[in-house]
């Protein structure tokens, strides 16, 4: 649910609720440095580019990142969909969704809980998600990675079963 709202720009963020004339940020909470937008959130921050690149790094794909270039959230996505290896697009998508809902989850704990960024903790309980997946489509992202991490574990065991 979450991520066909993102993709359809009606997740109520800081420029929607100006619209409507209701309270909002004056800046994007993850970094301070943009207007709150969707695509921002998910893809042009500062802090959510690091976010990607770490999750991407850990299933072998840094290259996959998103980066400025990309007009969209969904124009992202779809250039990925392209360039992920076919074996690997099923379980990609699974991560990207799990990804941006933690974005999501991140940044509403700094709007509702005051809480300030930090990438460990949401990638940590990113990786926990991930794990808990083990017969989703995640577990067939790709042969298990040398190190542990992001699903690493669910890989495993899902070759297992």
């Amino acid at each position: 649910m979450f991520l066909w709202l993102a993709i359809l720009n009606r997740c109520w963020m800081a420029d929607r609720l100006a619209r409507r004339g209701l309270q909002h940020p004056d800046k994007c909470l993850l970094c301070d440095q943009e207007d709150e937008t969707v695509k921002h959130i998910l893809t042009s921050c500062v802090f959510t580019r690091q976010v990607w690149t770490s999750v991407l790094q850990r299933v072998g794909l840094p290259h996959l990142a998103p980066s400025l270039e990309f007009a969209t959230s969904k124009d992202w996505w779809r250039w990925i969909a392209r360039r992920a290896p076919k074996a690997a697009r099923k379980g990609l998508n699974s991560l990207m969704i799990l990804t941006a809902w933690s974005i999501w989850k991140m940044r509403n704990r700094c709007i509702f809980n005051g809480c300030h960024m930090d990438a460990r903790p949401m990638l940590q309980e990113t990786n926990r998600q991930a794990h808990r997946w083990p017969r989703g489509s995640w577990a067939t992202a790709q042969s298990p990675p040398k190190r542990r991490g992001l699903g690493g574990e669910c890989l495993r065991r899902r070759r297992t079963l």
